[in-house]
């Protein structure tokens, strides 16, 4: 049940830290647009 949950949290915090590169770039791209 713990690797379990480890193997969750750390495919969360992945998702989350895709997420947030994501943004990163988006806002980047829109800073070179404007």
């Amino acid at each position: 049940m713990k690797l379990g949950l480890k193997m969750n949290a750390a495919d969360v915090v992945i998702m989350i830290g895709m997420l947030v590169n994501a943004i990163v770039i988006v806002l980047i791209l829109w800073f070179y647009v404007f």
